[in-house]
């Protein structure tokens, strides 16, 4: 997890040996270098003192960067809603309250989602999905206009001990579905920032399909539309921390805010969302977990990581254009969330495979676009 940090934040080996490591941030300002033992024992004195050096290059305090490894197991939510006329940093008790409340409403309509996406939850929320949210722990509060942090703790990985590794494959890290429920609470905001918030226009059903797509819901608006009309909030935001023990989502955000003036969009939202209505087809999002080519073959296989109905994780395969071969070797690497529709071809004892070719996007290209996905197939 130490390599993971350093190399994610702007570090690079310059030597190294069967004993240790020397690592290496050049800035425009400075240039740092930093030994680091191949065997650190967590708490002990090289620990404490690598992670002041680290702070030290990085110019953080060096509790954030303790925090940050004594968290590696968890990922967070923060909730926080923000008006220039709070004082020492209070806000009032009915804000507070709606916070705390939206906050659960919207995990848990993401917990929901993050198991198979639908508009309207009404009364069928996943069993699975509400275990993982009453498994979530409230920490403390920290300065701020007011913010309320929400910790995620991840599930220990599965990994088959009868399998053995077949030379020239990698095996990917697998999401954790605690952080599949992180995933997409953010990048349902980040996806209706962009499609519905920027644009300003009227909501239609047609605008909402990418919203749908990342994991939107009737039920995650209707907590976000009860924190938008407290007379108290101007603005609410979420920021997320991502824990060392998996790598980061390549394309969820650090953070999305939501001006307090777009509160009557969202209660637009929630009315369409209520009126929705099902579709033949299904969306699935999700990282890619499987690739499969044979040579000269025009089309390839690949799977994307979707939880079954008893909440593991499985997956949904689909052939694809031998065209998009680099564009998915690519999203791979880096780890992006990708969105497909189709429909479910099920086959007895067989994984769940989309009929016909499918055009996999990333989400973010999908949202970006207006004809990234069509108004067809929306599964609610």
């Amino acid at each position: 997890m130490l390599a993971t940090y350093l190399q994610s934040h702007g570090w690079s080996i310059t030597h190294e040996t069967s004993s240790s490591a020397v690592w290496a941030r050049q800035t425009d300002s400075r240039s740092d270098e930093l030994g680091v033992p191949s065997e650190v024992r967590v708490g002990g004195f090289e620990w404490s003192e690598i992670l002041r050096r680290i702070a030290l290059s990085e110019g953080r305090p060096e509790r954030a960067l303790v925090l940050e490894f004594d968290y590696a197991m968890f990922d967070g939510v923060r909730f926080r809603i923000a008006n220039d006329g709070f004082i020492d940093e209070t806000v009032p008790l009915h804000s507070g309250v709606a916070l705390v409340s939206a906050a659960y409403s919207m995990l848990r309509a993401s917990a929901t989602t993050a198991q198979r996406l639908r508009s309207h939850i009404g009364s069928a929320y996943s069993r699975v999905g509400d275990e993982y949210v009453q498994r979530a722990r409230l920490a403390h509060t920290e300065q701020g206009s007011f913010v309320v942090p929400i910790l995620f703790q991840h599930d220990e990985p599965i990994v088959p001990s009868n399998i053995e590794p077949i030379a020239g494959t990698e095996r990917l890290t697998l999401e954790s579905p605690q952080r599949r429920i992180v995933r997409t609470l953010a990048q349902t905001l980040e996806t209706y920032k962009k499609r519905i918030i920027e644009p300003g226009k009227e909501v239609r059903e047609g605008n909402l399909t990418s919203v749908i797509a990342a994991g939107g819901s009737r039920e995650l608006f209707a907590g976000l539309e009860k924190v938008l009309y407290d007379p108290s909030v101007k603005e609410f935001s979420t920021s997320y921390s991502w824990g060392l023990s998996l790598p980061e989502t390549g394309n969820a955000p650090a953070s999305v805010a939501i001006p307090g003036e777009a509160r009557e969009l969202v209660r637009q939202t929630v009315s369409v969302l209520t009126r929705g209505q099902k579709q033949p087809t299904r969306i699935f999002t999700g990282p890619i977990v499987a690739f499969e080519h044979e040579p000269g073959d025009p089309i390839l296989r690949i799977a994307l990581q979707t939880p079954a109905s008893n909440g593991r994780m499985s997956r949904v395969y689909m052939t694809v254009p031998v065209r998009m071969q680099t564009e998915i070797l690519q999203w791979i690497r880096d780890n992006h969330t990708v969105t497909v529709q189709g429909v479910v071809e099920r086959l007895p004892g067989r994984p769940l495979q989309l009929q016909g070719v499918a055009t996999p996007m990333r989400l973010d290209d999908s949202f970006l676009s207006e004809s990234g996905t069509s108004n067809e197939g929306v599964s609610t």
